[in-house]
Parts: structure tokens; sequence; C-alpha cells
């Protein structure tokens, strides 16, 4: 089987998954008749470009009840099946639940890992020549976001606790699943300041309680900015990084960290300390960190904005040149691997939404260069990143803000990542994603 044809069944599998889950709850009858004509014929020429690899019946297997509306049978059986039916229930194996069965076995390959291939270059299937699919479709520069909603699931920072800004960062530190929502600003007093809205819905429906001041023991003096969560010691906690402000806008500030004493389940955070891991050299206010593997070595590298009244703002790169569980960073380098952007209080962020396998740059905060969100992408490999010049608002995304604080999380659990954007005065734009 060739690297295209295993991504071929990657991909069946997630939107067969997907189209399923709108068949049972309903969404699919309410999407635009060419969004379910283009999710349809998607699905059937991964199909028909798998039969001369997989057996009919293990295809079929894996779409289970979307073989109903894509091959017009039924998905486990031989006879026919209703729409409104769940033919994943009728007694044979259940390849949702039953993680066990593989048609092809392969546990060695990992498309993300594979940098020889594109999933944007698939010469057998173009959606501009087929009338029933989204003519905005573009698999190069695809609209996977909706419109912008405004302090959705609840969201009420109106008390503004923490200063004006809102920037944003989810993670679970209480262990239940869902992603919690943590809110940090520009703090210029000499406290720690980090708002916490508590998810008090599921990971797929969520709902915030109102804001909290400091959780989980956090305490300090000198922070500013939005925190990062990351285990960066590879104890299956995860860890918080805030950017420090000793003297607003200048000098040597760093970052702060506070370190995860407790479990996954149940966060405890301990004093701050300030520039662990040979973390040096950082200019001005840290407005967030970002964490991310970008040369794919294992461990986390960092990513911080640089500013100060001195010097041209920009982006710092600091490598980890030691491991995923005793993190050394190296003398930064600023302008990392051809970036370049100018602007107050950057806020970078990564997520692979043209899912190539590698990393892709995300910037918000004040960015006199674009304004709103730029995006970098990442023209290189998940080992060896290089990036294109800079792109306002990317994926159809419409946020029309110079103060604009990204954070990407699947905050619905669909398998995609979603955009919460931080703007002033409290509030919080999302965008979901709407990719298939």
């Amino acid at each position: 089987m060739s690297t295209l044809q295993r991504n071929d069944l990657h991909r069946l599998r997630k939107y067969s998954s997907r189209l399923n889950r709108m068949i049972d709850d309903g969404s699919f009858d309410r999407l635009p008749a060419g969004r379910r004509r283009g999710l349809v014929h998607r699905l059937r020429k991964l199909h028909d470009r798998l039969l001369d690899v997989v057996p009919a019946a293990a295809l079929r297997h894996i779409m289970a009840a979307a073989a109903v509306l894509v091959l017009g049978i039924s998905a486990c059986t031989g006879s026919s099946t209703r729409i409104g039916g769940d033919s994943r229930t009728d007694g044979t194996v259940d390849p949702w639940t039953d993680t066990s069965w593989d048609p092809v076995v392969d546990s060695g390959w990992d498309p993300g890992m594979d940098p020889g291939w594109d999933p944007g270059t698939d010469p057998g299937w173009d959606p501009g020549t087929d009338p029933g699919f989204d003519p905005h479709y573009d698999p190069a520069t695809p609209n996977f976001f909706s419109e912008g909603r405004l302090n959705p699931f609840g969201i009420d920072a109106s008390g503004h606790l923490c200063g004006w800004e809102l920037i944003p960062a989810l993670a679970n530190l209480d262990g239940d699943g869902d992603l919690d929502l943590f809110g940090g600003a520009m703090w210029y007093e000499y406290t720690t300041c980090i708002q916490y809205f508590q998810n008090t819905g599921s990971p797929s429906a969520p709902a915030f309680a109102s804001p909290t001041v400091n959780p989980f023991g956090i305490s300090g003096r000198g922070t500013s900015g939005g925190p990062g969560f990351v285990d960066i010691d590879g104890d299956g906690d995860l860890d918080m990084f805030i950017g420090g402000s000793y003297g607003y806008y200048g000098g040597d500030t760093g970052l702060n960290y506070f370190e995860n004493t407790g479990t996954p389940g149940s966060a405890a955070f301990a004093a701050p300390v300030e520039n662990p891991f040979g973390i040096s050299s950082i200019r001005g206010m840290v407005t967030k960190p970002a964490f991310v593997d970008i040369d794919g070595d294992g461990d986390f590298d960092l990513f911080t904005n640089s500013y100060s009244y001195w010097e041209e703002a920009g982006l710092q790169f600091h490598e980890n040149t030691g491991s995923a569980s005793s993190p050394r960073f190296a003398a930064p380098v600023r302008e990392p691997f051809g970036l370049r952007i100018w602007g107050w209080q950057l806020t970078p962020e990564f997520a692979d939404l043209d899912r190539d396998g590698d990393q892709d740059l995300f910037v918000g905060g004040n960015t006199y260069d674009s304004g709103g969100i730029a995006y970098f992408q990442n023209i290189g490999t998940s080992r060896t990143p290089a990036f294109a010049p800079p792109a306002a608002n990317p994926f159809g995304l419409d946020v029309p803000f110079y103060m604009a604080f990204p954070e990407f999380a699947d905050i619905d659990s669909d398998g995609d990542q979603d955009l919460f954007v931080g703007i002033s005065y409290g509030i919080v734009l999302f965008y979901e994603n709407t990719e298939y």
C-alpha cells in the first residue's frame, strides 16, 4: 500500500466517522445542499481509489452507516437500511468502538511524519470541477471557519478582573475531560492575575462559569500576559509559564515558571521561578509564550515576542537542546526560520490547519504589518521548518482587530482545531472550525 493510499484510508475513516455522527444527530440534513453533496462525493472518491488495495467488504465496514448515503447499500449487511437507522448496531463488529480491528495493519506508519507526502495535492479529485460541491472551497486556501461569535458558551469577562485585554488559553487542569478557559492580560500591577472560567459543560458542549482569579494556588509577582500550558518536565501534567513584567516596557523580564506539583486531574502550582531551564535575554513584556516541537526531536521548543522602547519588535526562538523530561534552552534567535513580523505584544500560536504534518504559525497581538491574525505557512517539514511570507486572516477568518490574541483548541471534540481570539474589554471571539 502506497503512502497516498494509506492517507486515503486515514481520511476515509475520519470523514466517515464525522458523517455518521452528523447522520445520528440530524445535522447532516441541515447542511447546505452543496456541502452535503461535497462530503458524499469526497467519500465516494476515497472509496473508489481504495478498492484496488482494500476489500470492498472492509471498506463498507469502515464506512458503516455512511455507506448508505455514499454507496446506496447497507454498510455491514447486504440488505437495505433506512437512512435514519443505525446499521452499526446490527450485531457485527463496530469499527468505532472496536479499535483493535484494522483491515490494514501498519502501526509503524504516521502520516504526519512523512515529509514526502502532501495531503493538499490530490490529483485524483478536483472539487473545482464538481458542480455539486461548494464553489467557495479551495484546497489550497479552504474556508474552515464560521463567522465570529461574541463571548460564546456563557463567557463573561465584563468585570475586567485582570485588566482590559483577555489573552486566552485553554487547558484541562481539573481532570474532568473538558477544556477550561484561562485569561491573562496586560497587567501592570506587581502581582499575578489569571482569570479562570471553569467549563461546567462537557467535552462536546462547553459552558463556562463566572470567572475566579488565580486558581490552583497560582500566586506570585510581576506577571503580564497570557499563560502557556505545557508538560515541560514530562511528568504527565501541565505546567504553566507567564511573561514577567517588572519594568513596564524595558529590561530583561523573561518568563515565570509555575511547576505543576499536583496531578493531571488535580493541578497545584508551586511558587514561580523566573527564567528557568536556561531561558535568557527576553526583552520587554512577553505577551504569551508558545511551546511547540518545531524541529521534530521530541521536546518542546519556545517562541516568544521581543519588545522594548529601544529595539525593533519581533519574534524570538529558544531551541530546547535538552530533552522532553529535562529541558534546556539555548540563547534566543531573533527572526528564526525567515520569520519577519513587526508589532507590539506579538502572540505566537501554532497549529497544523492544512494537515500536512508540520506546524504552521499564527501571530496575533498588535501586528502592524498585517492586522488581525498573521499566518505563516510552514512550507518546510516537521523536522526542518521554513515559513512563507505572512498572510492576513487565512482559512476564511475575519478578525478585524489589531489587538487580537489567538488560541486554538478542539473545544467541541469533533477532531479539528477551533479558534478563540481575545481582544480588548474582556471580549472573546469564537470561530468554529467547520472543516468536514
